[in-house]
């Protein structure tokens, strides 16, 4: 069961069910559709599975070289199985959307080609990364589409999808291709993140408890950085990545309370040291 579980990334799982706790409370000002909200998690968890897998699917023989204590290369998961089981994750996530409604199927079916484009490593690095970020920012546009789109709902993703999408540059030092242009992108990506996040808690709120918010967002990231930048080491890369992945929830947490709805935030601040419990037992990159 192990072995499938890190396959899986199963810790990294509470980030994409967060981002449509998230979405779904803010758009609907916390009159939660309760129905709704745990198919579009289920949908949402499934697809993200299914990125899981069928990245390790893709990565195979670069795992078999680098990485071969990893469930796939090791033969502790066939690789057979695990394309039927990403293959079957993505179907599953892209049928319970189908039940929400024809919007939320549109979203699932660009975020899960977005999954597909990432996955197949097809795309240079700067627009992979970019993808990935795409990725993020789709997901919450799955927890949103519970209403119709507007200009101010589409705005309030952008702070995940430029921290994901530095994330994914940094992640990208994992595998041997660490420069310290790779360190620089990924920091200005999070960096503007997190300014992204400043110009919404003001737009939205302007007091000190959302900058105080805010602020311990970008301690958090500052100090999870502090040893790459240190030491530019691949190890320290990976540690980096796995805590800034549940960092995700983070953003999550503080764009609910900068709106006001702090018992959801709290909630996923729970879910947060829920995964990184079971992260110690599970890798998360």
């Amino acid at each position: 069961m192990k072995p499938l579980l890190q396959l899986l990334r199963l810790p990294a799982g509470f980030s994409a069910f967060s981002n449509i706790i998230a979405a779904h409370v803010l758009v609907t000002g916390a009159h939660v559709q309760w129905g709704v909200l745990l198919v579009t998690i289920l949908a949402s968890v499934c697809l993200y599975f299914s990125g899981m897998v069928l990245n390790d699917c893709f990565d195979y023989a670069e795992d078999a070289r680098e990485r071969p204590n990893r469930p796939l290369p090791s033969g502790r998961v066939p690789l057979r199985i695990a394309w039927w089981l990403g293959a079957g994750l993505m179907c599953a996530g892209l049928i319970m959307s189908a039940t929400l409604g024809m919007r939320s199927l549109l979203v699932a079916v660009v975020l899960a080609a977005l999954i597909v484009a990432y996955d197949c490593k097809k795309l240079p690095q700067f627009p992979a990364s970019l993808t990935m970020g795409a990725c993020r920012y789709a997901n919450w546009c799955l927890g949103l589409s519970v209403v119709p789109f507007s200009l101010t709902t589409l705005v309030l993703p952008l702070p995940l999808f430029l921290y994901v999408t530095g994330l994914t540059l940094l992640s990208d030092a994992e595998t041997g291709q660490a420069s310290k242009r790779l360190l620089y992108q990924a920091l200005a990506c999070i960096a503007a993140s997190m300014v992204a996040l400043l110009v919404i808690s003001i737009w939205q709120t302007a007091n000190v408890l959302s900058l105080m918010w805010v602020l311990i967002v970008c301690g958090y990231v500052v100090q999870v950085l502090q040893p790459v930048l240190h030491d530019f080491s691949k190890d320290n890369v990976q540690q980096a990545v796995g805590r800034l992945v549940m960092g995700v929830m983070l953003l999550d947490a503080l764009l609910l309370a900068v709106f006001g709805h702090f018992v959801w935030a709290v909630c996923i601040v729970f879910a947060l040291l829920l995964g990184k419990w079971i992260g110690r037992w599970l890798y998360v990159s």
